[in-house]
């Protein structure tokens, strides 16, 4: 970035030296762009062509906060913001992941920082031609699902991962479970028992809850 040059994608990443060529044409579409953008939508063509489209070009608010329309129309009132601002009040009209429960606040995050395999090429063909139908605050990816290794749900998709490719746990799962690839904390926050949760452990999530306003007291944190 400091010297403002392009560098070769095979060069940029961590690789046995007998690789061969790693990304092939049209990879960035038909993979990259599944994450990397807001809304994307691949749209193949033909061979390695692609008429791909994004809403927004890296992650923008929709990503995260779901679609804003109402939210933006709502708060043209500025006595609504200052309201919410003084009350510390939910603003109902758009996703905040700081104040949903911790499983679906952390699928906000794991939509991509996760192992996750399309649930058919139904949905996937869908996901090519339309983009994502996951908003932020459902309890489950819409069109898709994170993939555990050793785990018995999914059996149909995880027979058709190991035919089609063999080496896809392999490849992305050390022997005792762990996630060998980078950006993809979602798996090992959801095998740990703080995830879960229960009466006596709070739900492990990726951003730090809403605080609540009010007076706090001598030698007493409010939360």
């Amino acid at each position: 970035m400091a010297e403002k040059k392009w560098a070769p994608v095979q060069s940029t990443f961590l690789l046995p030296p007998d690789t061969g060529q790693f990304y092939a044409a049209g990879e960035w579409n038909g993979a990259c762009m599944d994450c990397h953008v807001t809304q994307g939508r691949s749209r193949f063509v033909a061979g390695s062509k692609f008429d791909s489209q994004v809403s927004e070009f890296g992650l923008a608010c929709e990503a995260c906060h779901g679609e804003g329309g109402e939210h933006i129309a709502a708060n043209r009132n500025p006595l609504r913001r200052f309201a919410l601002h003084l009350t510390g009040g939910a603003d109902a009209t758009i996703a905040n992941p700081a104040r949903m429960p911790g499983p679906q606040s952390a699928l906000v995050c794991g939509q991509c920082h996760s192992i996750w395999a399309f649930s058919g090429m139904a949905d996937k063909i869908a996901w090519n031609r339309s983009g994502t139908k996951f908003q932020p605050g459902e309890a489950e990816l819409a069109q898709r699902w994170v993939v555990q290794p050793g785990g018995t749900d999914h059996p149909a998709q995880r027979a058709m991962l190991q035919e089609t490719n063999p080496h896809f746990f392999g490849d992305r799962f050390w022997g005792d479970g762990m996630v060998r690839v980078t950006g993809r904390e979602l798996n090992g926050t959801m095998a740990s028992p703080c995830y879960k949760g229960g009466p006596a452990s709070p739900v492990m999530r990726c951003i730090r809850p809403a605080a609540r306003r009010g007076r706090s007291r001598p030698g007493r944190r409010t939360s």
